[in-house]
Order: C-alpha cells, then sequence, then structure tokens
C-alpha cells in the first residue's frame, strides 16, 4: 500500500509549519530577555522540528521506503544553526551591550 498525501494535506502542513515557526520567533523577538535566553529557546525550536522529522522519518524507514540523502544532513543543520546562534547572542551581549 503505497499511499501518497493529498497536495491540500501538503500545502496545510506547510502552511501550518511556516505560521508556528513565524510566530514563535516574532514571539521571541519580541520578549524581554537575554539574547542568550532567546537562543536557548530558538534552539529548543530547532531541537524539536528535528525530533519531529527524526520521528517521521522513522516510520517512513520501517514501512520499507528509503529516507533519503537529505536527511543524513538535517544534524549537522541544525549544529550550526544552534551554533550561530549561542555565538551571536554571545557577541550581541559582549560587544554591543545589547540586554
Amino acid at each position: 500500500m503505497n499511499q501518497k498525501p493529498t497536495n491540500a494535506f501538503i500545502a496545510a502542513s506547510w502552511g501550518a509549519l511556516c505560521i508556528g515557526i513565524s510566530v514563535y520567533t516574532i514571539g521571541l523577538w519580541n520578549a524581554s530577555m537575554l539574547s542568550n535566553e532567546k537562543g536557548y529557546y530558538f534552539v529548543v525550536l530547532m531541537y524539536g522540528l528535528f525530533a519531529a522529522i527524526s520521528l517521521q522519518k522513522n516510520r517512513t524507514r520501517s514501512a520499507g521506503r528509503y529516507s533519503g540523502y537529505g536527511y543524513l544532513l538535517r544534524p549537522q543543520l541544525v549544529f550550526y544553526v544552534a551554533s550561530a546562534s549561542i555565538i551571536s547572542s554571545w557577541l550581541m551581549e559582549c560587544f554591543f551591550n545589547l540586554k
């Protein structure tokens, strides 16, 4: 049984993901926290997204379908985004005295 999701479901899924990430990011931008706290919550968002993708890919793999090469690059992407977030928050606090 090889059923593909409909285009409407795919569009609704991408729309919900984009709206959720946008609202979360806007909330972090407007929050009155230190930059390193904002970076922490952004990294939590990235790890949550990675966990959701990992769960879905694991289900795909257990169903006997190939997950693809792009899945192997996602942990590196999450690591680089998290590192950039932490470094940028540290630089803002040290050099620009933003809190």
